[in-house]
């Protein structure tokens, strides 16, 4: 019951939290013309059960970073340029800068389990592009699952960034 009622709160929270993003939403993205390519790429794997999944950073980020690339590469050459942001770095550099996150957090253990997926983007100063996914799978779905949602938001992230430079 415990397990039913922190679901339930938390799939209110971030239908909350969508409804207010969603009026921000349209406007937001034209920081994107500002962005070069992507500096930053993080990823964060939380839960118990993320590790007897397979889910970890070291095996996440490669497939992200593949991602941007095939996904981005038609019309931005390198979207991905390690770059760091020192204390003196200039305002407009990080405006160029893209930071990138994902968050991949696996809740429970058993052959179901509730999991959640989040990406986050902008530039080094702020995120202003932000999707998130609350779902329910089987145990041995749940990392290609994971990824599959990771592509999607990669694809709309692209479109959102293109539209953005092209409007």
């Amino acid at each position: 019951m415990k397990k039913l009622i922190f679901i339930f709160a938390v799939i209110l929270v971030f239908a909350l939290t969508d409804i207010v993003s969603y009026t921000q939403e349209e406007n937001s993205y034209k920081e994107f013309k500002e962005v070069e390519f992507f500096s930053s790429v993080v990823v964060r794997i939380k839960g118990d059960s993320a590790k007897g999944l397979g889910l970890y950073e070291n095996k996440i980020r490669p497939y992200i970073l593949d991602q941007l690339k095939e996904i981005f590469s038609p019309k931005l050459k390198n979207p991905y340029s390690l770059r760091m942001i020192v204390e003196d770095t200039s305002l407009a550099d990080r405006k160029r800068f893209g930071n990138l996150t994902f968050m991949i957090w696996i809740m429970g253990s058993g052959d179901s389990m509730p999991y959640y997926v989040e990406a986050k983007a902008g530039n080094q100063l702020h995120n202003f592009w932000e999707r998130k996914v609350l779902k329910e799978g089987l145990r041995e779905e749940i990392t290609e699952e994971a990824k599959k949602l990771i592509r999607e938001f990669i694809q709309e992230l692209a479109n959102n960034f293109f539209a953005a430079r092209e409007g």
